[in-house]
């Protein structure tokens, strides 16, 4: 690499975090310490299904920040689907 200054452009900036769906929403989210972590429903963790969940200081987390109306490509990513 040479003494020349490198030189980039910033032509976009986009983002898609829990309670933000682009950067102006989780800026406001930032400024107004807005969080965004809730209670995880029994359909997407059921902790009575995992052991030690009733042991204090035993236990797996209770709150999740989730981004809403997110479905993963599971043919995509080429992952199964579960046979239960």
């Amino acid at each position: 690499m040479n003494d020349k200054t490198l030189k980039i452009a910033v032509i976009g900036m986009g983002c898609y975090y829990p309670g933000a769906n682009n950067l102006q929403q989780l800026w406001e989210n930032i400024l107004t310490c807005r969080r965004q972590f809730r209670r995880t429903p029994d359909v997407r963790l059921p902790l009575s299904e995992y052991p030690y969940s009733t042991i204090p200081d035993k236990t797996y987390g209770n709150r999740m920040a989730v981004i809403d109306g997110f479905e993963l490509d599971w043919a995509n990513r080429r992952i199964p689907i579960s046979q239960e």
